[in-house]
């Protein structure tokens, strides 16, 4: 399965079936209006299910990019996730032939953020979406204790 989250088609969500994609949708709490009765009681219930992800992903994406101040030059990214922490695990071992105690990760010359369904929420996904940003935002990729500053600084920016 293919899902593409954005019109550009920058991101996209692959291999996962409906139910999982559910779940991930529930655990992802992302939006940029702000809290109403309007809101709460509106009847949005005729978007789909990829059209509620595509938002979240959206206004998420969107929000780094403002936060880093780092609009324009993005490159495709996919998104895999996997359903749990031993099969993100094994993925990791695949790329790398080591193991791996990583939450989540992105692999630049892969074009790939990769999560684990049973822990995914919109921080880690914003964290992993930051390093994507800033990967194909600069001419030459930061050092990885660079971009992991600018990813914490992305995490802890993000609600305000």
């Amino acid at each position: 399965l293919h899902y593409p989250l954005r019109r550009q088609r920058q991101m996209c969500i692959r291999d996962r079936s409906i139910e999982d994609l559910k779940k991930i949708n529930g655990k992802v709490n992302y939006s940029t209006e702000p809290w109403s009765l309007k809101r709460l009681f509106s009847s949005s219930g005729s978007d789909t299910l990829i059209d509620k992800l595509t938002k979240k992903v959206d206004a998420l994406y969107k929000r780094i990019q403002e936060i880093l101040d780092m609009c324009g030059r993005t490159r495709k990214v996919n998104i895999k996730i996997y359903r749990n922490r031993k099969e993100l695990n094994a993925a990791y071992y695949n790329i790398y032939k080591k193991p791996s105690q990583l939450r989540a990760y992105y692999i630049h010359e892969l074009d790939t953020i990769y999560l684990n369904a049973n822990d995914i929420h919109e921080s880690i996904l914003a964290h992993e979406m930051a390093h994507s940003i800033i990967d194909s935002f600069l001419l030459v990729c930061p050092p990885r204790t660079t971009a992991e500053i600018l990813a914490c600084y992305v995490d802890s920016h993000l609600s305000k």
